[in-house]
């Protein structure tokens, strides 16, 4: 009874054991794929993230730049964005 019980044990140890170590195999598949594999992808869309300059405008309170004519005339919108004219 005890040596069956034993084993039981083990045997369910051994099946935990064997998913983690396949699961930390598996990210660390992931990890060299992406930091060597394709890192000159990974380099090249981070530069064009960084070049491009864009313009986010808040999503409450008060846009800088904007006049209050410009803010008062556009009420039914939540978010008025600047003009450039």
């Amino acid at each position: 009874m005890k040596n069956d019980n034993r084993k039981n044990i083990l045997l369910r140890y051994s099946i935990v054991i064997f998913i983690i170590v396949v699961t930390a195999t598996a990210v660390l598949v992931k990890l060299v794929n992406t930091t060597i594999v394709d890192a000159r992808n990974w380099d090249k869309k981070a530069a064009e993230e960084l070049s491009t300059d864009r313009f986010w405008p808040p999503i409450c309170g008060s846009t800088p730049s904007v006049s209050t004519s410009a803010a008062s005339s556009s009420t039914s919108s939540a978010i008025s964005t600047p003009s450039t004219a």
